[in-house]
């Protein structure tokens, strides 16, 4: 099934240092996130307190969108 649009987007390269990739890369993991950049747009709403850009909570309308809809049904 294929991925629902995420909307336009912008593109970002970040260059960071081996050993901070790395601790990214395991964060981004431990807390269940598929891609880091994800989780890097995660942790910049956590940070700026701009919750409706996270994809955790986009994530988690969609799942109570569809738990309303399935009770609708």
């Amino acid at each position: 099934m294929p991925q629902p649009s995420k909307g336009e987007r912008d593109q970002f390269t970040v260059r960071v240092p081996v050993d901070f990739a790395k601790i990214l890369t395991q964060k981004a993991e431990e807390e269940g996130f598929r891609y880091t950049s994800e989780f890097f747009i995660e942790l910049a709403a956590r940070a700026l307190d701009l919750p409706q850009f996270s994809p955790v909570h986009k994530e988690n309308q969609l799942d109570m969108l569809k738990e309303v809809h399935s009770r609708a049904a």
